[in-house]
């Protein structure tokens, strides 16, 4: 398991330390050390079934983020928070714009956690990561109400 003592562990290596555990109380440990706004951002956007966001399905055309872990544009906990602007609920913002918005998102992050934000936007997190359910989440942060 990978561990940090002063930084935030990123998504994808939450999700890749929880895929090598050995059992279910492993696996909700490592989702609880790995607390930060943005997993719980991922999460919600993955499990929530009243979460739907006014996206197209699959990965959009875009050019993934080069630099080191860490280094990135924008951090990961300032760019995820536009995900509740890009849900269908919201008529503020068009859909092209929606659409522009999440592009910039993923480019912005780094290219694993990009893949982890299209993969929870299409609700398929839990293929790419079969031990991550829906039943480990709600045990894990009950507080997400899924």
């Amino acid at each position: 398991m990978i561990k940090r003592k002063t930084m935030v562990l990123f998504p994808h290596e939450v999700f890749e330390s929880l895929e090598q555990s050995k059992n279910k109380q492993e696996r909700v440990a490592i989702l609880k050390n790995g607390t930060s706004l943005a997993l719980k951002f991922i999460l919600q956007c993955a499990f929530d079934d009243s979460v739907i966001l006014d996206l197209p399905a699959g990965a959009p055309p875009y050019k993934p983020d080069t630099g080191p872990l860490g280094l990135q544009q924008t951090p990961l906990k300032q760019a995820i928070q536009i995900i509740p602007s890009l849900t269908k609920s919201n008529a503020r913002i068009d859909k092209f714009r929606k659409e522009k918005l999440f592009i910039q998102l993923i480019e912005n992050v780094y290219p694993k956690d990009a893949l982890i934000i299209i993969d929870a936007k299409d609700k398929k997190l839990h293929k790419t990561y079969p031990l991550l359910t829906k039943s480990l989440v709600r045990e894990a942060f009950p507080d997400l109400n899924l």
